[in-house]
């Protein structure tokens, strides 16, 4: 299946369509499987930190206060957790959430163009995964800024290798964006406990971020990295990606659910193939009873009965 998964990045249906279009006719098969990302700004990424309260809890307030943000009932909207931390008195994650009627364009143009989706994730879900498998380490914080998008920003968090913050940010100018990542990276320390950062990876395009790398390196007394820009594909190709949160998953059947899907429907044909086999042989031995049956008297013999039962009628 690998060689007939394709992977876009999106920021909007429009956006979406556009790109299939320019698809040549050699990806254009009867089926295809693919991944998406999307970047749309109506694609919420929420990040959460509660303590002294329960998972539910948890959860119930969280949905309430996207229900507010987006001023629609929550039967609108798509959501899915990933819960990063859980202690007694501590819980932290992150909820992905997008109107129905807003993913529902994105799901008509991928099967408009006989396109089955695997995955349907948020843009930062997927290239913060990837920088992560790239610098996770057990044993120190780190945090990462990725600046592949224009005007959005992505980061990150990971203190022990469990992610404390996963944030997307829309913003206008270089200026509000420094302090908007500095007071991120300050509530995340805040709610987990964080003391220090060791270092923190920027990503993406850097060539008029300068400043800002060296604002925040000295801010927070952390060393920071620079690294290399990812393609969507490369980033969705890594094994056991960290992010879980999954927007298609009541749409279409995930690997696990096709790969049983399959295996029923091969028991059924068995079975039905048994079934077919035991009413040929009923078939069989019944079309053979009534050969013997009509084999065991002679014409004579019912000439003879037909006249008897004649005359005992007679009588």
């Amino acid at each position: 299946m690998k060689e007939d998964l394709i992977t876009f990045e999106a920021s909007s249906p429009d956006e979406l369509k556009e790109m299939l279009s320019k698809l040549t006719r050699k990806d254009t098969r009867s089926c295809l499987y693919c991944a998406l990302a999307i970047g749309d700004p109506e694609f919420l990424i929420y990040p959460f930190n509660f303590r002294n309260t329960t998972r539910a809890n948890a959860k119930k307030q969280v949905i309430n206060e996207i229900k507010a943000i987006y001023e629609m009932p929550v039967s609108e909207i798509e959501y899915d957790f990933q819960i990063f931390d859980e202690e007694e008195n501590y819980i932290s994650g992150v909820c992905a959430a997008i109107p129905k009627k807003r993913l529902a364009q994105y799901l008509d143009i991928l099967d408009t163009n006989r396109l089955v989706p695997l995955n349907i994730i948020p843009y930062s879900a997927a290239t913060i995964g990837y920088y992560f498998h790239l610098h996770k380490d057990p044993q120190s914080t780190f945090a990462i800024v990725d600046f592949s998008r224009k005007h959005v920003v992505s980061m990150a968090v990971f203190e022990d290798d469990t992610c404390q913050l996963l944030r997307q940010i829309a913003y206008e100018s270089l200026h509000d964006i420094v302090t908007e990542i500095k007071d991120s990276l300050k509530n995340a320390f805040l709610f987990s406990g964080i003391e220090h950062v060791d270092r923190v990876h920027f990503a993406g395009n850097l060539e008029d971020k300068l400043d800002i790398i060296s604002d925040i390196e000295t801010a927070f007394q952390a060393k920071a990295e620079r690294d290399h820009s990812v393609d969507i594909m490369t980033a969705l190709s890594i094994p056991d990606r960290y992010f879980t949160v999954e927007l298609s998953r009541h749409y279409t059947f995930s690997t696990a659910e096709r790969s049983h899907a399959l295996k029923l429907t091969a028991l059924l044909m068995g079975l039905y193939c048994l079934f077919v086999i035991y009413l040929g042989s009923e078939i069989f031995f019944k079309i053979k009873e009534l050969n013997e049956l009509n084999a065991s008297y002679k014409l004579t013999d019912y000439d003879y009965a037909k006249n008897l039962k004649q005359e005992l009628d007679a009588l």
